[in-house]
């Protein structure tokens, strides 16, 4: 029981939000494209006075929903 305590303090918490830099670098494209996306309103983001911060767990739902709508994209060129 103390040792899970333990355990469970140790823990690394995950980031809430994370900058463009770091998205970028963790969706593996350019810093350029990564601005380009949040300036068209396609990356969830917030802006915090001059700062962008995106919000980790909207970002992973973002991959997400992408992998959905490319598969039914490429599922649908098929059955043309």
């Amino acid at each position: 029981m103390k040792s899970e305590h333990i355990r469970e303090q140790n823990k690394v918490p995950s980031q809430l939000c994370i900058n463009p830099t770091e998205a970028a670098r963790q969706l593996h494209i350019s810093r350029t494209k990564m601005y380009e996306l949040l300036h068209h309103g396609v990356i969830p983001h917030v802006k915090l006075g001059r700062r962008i911060l995106i919000p980790t767990k909207e970002l992973e739902h973002w991959l997400h929903e992408q992998s959905i709508t490319n598969s039914a994209a490429e599922e649908g060129d098929a059955h043309a």
